[in-house]
């Protein structure tokens, strides 16, 4: 993806800050999550990306864009983001029976 100016896409750089700072006000602080990383893109377009926290507990190397994730007990997010994009596409109604789709 490419990087490009949130300002070009409609983003406020500020407001776009202030969701980092509620994350890590509202999370990290108190250890709710050990880190977080956000990813905004339109268009094919990046327009925020950031990275909080540590990679490891106990570790002083920061999570970066190159942290590998751990992805764990993610089917039901999963099919639930799948199944809306076939929602998006016109290809299912939120109504039509599980059967008709599997």
């Amino acid at each position: 993806m490419i990087t490009a100016s949130p300002e070009a896409h409609g983003f406020d750089p500020a407001r776009l800050r202030r969701v980092d700072a509620f994350l890590k006000e509202r999370y990290l602080d108190n250890g709710r999550l050990p880190h977080a990383q956000i990813l905004i893109s339109r268009n094919d377009e990046i327009v925020h990306f950031s990275s909080q926290g540590r990679a490891r507990e106990g570790s002083d190397r920061p999570i970066d864009e190159t942290s590998l994730f751990r992805i764990a007990s993610m089917t039901k997010p999963i099919t639930s983001l799948a199944f809306m994009m076939l929602v998006e596409e016109g290809r299912v109604a939120v109504d039509t029976p599980v059967a008709d789709v599997l």
